[in-house]
């Protein structure tokens, strides 16, 4: 089991082994996020007290399953005005998808109040 950490201890770039959540259930942040300076500031103004991080090992790499980039995929050219066009632009898509995947759950559907029909 990963270990528990009190948030003073948390650095930047620490990995989460578990969704952090909020008193009612809510994911502030997923499993896989790789911790970022207002990450930290995010975990605080929530009271959160203690996350569970990832072990550190030598040479690993967070991975996402296919699944999560599919549709992190999906949401991020859903909202993007433009095609990539040079490989830097591609490459910014790419790092949009994976943090879209690792960092964020996916949103559950809305139900429409005037028709009743599911909406994201």
């Amino acid at each position: 089991m990963a270990p528990l950490i009190s948030i003073h201890d948390l650095k930047p770039g620490m990995v989460l082994a578990e969704p952090v959540l909020t008193r009612w259930g809510q994911i502030l942040l997923n499993k896989g996020c790789r911790l970022r300076p207002n990450h930290l500031t995010l975990l605080r103004t929530w009271g959160i007290a203690k996350v569970r991080v990832q072990e550190e090992k030598e040479d690993s790499v967070a991975t996402v399953d296919e699944a999560a980039l599919g549709e992190a995929r999906n949401k991020v050219q859903r909202r993007l005005k433009w095609k990539p066009k040079t490989p830097v632009e591609t490459k910014i898509i790419d790092l949009a998808v994976r943090k879209t995947a690792g960092c964020f759950r996916a949103l559950p559907k809305k139900k429409n109040r005037i028709s009743g029909t599911g909406v994201e």
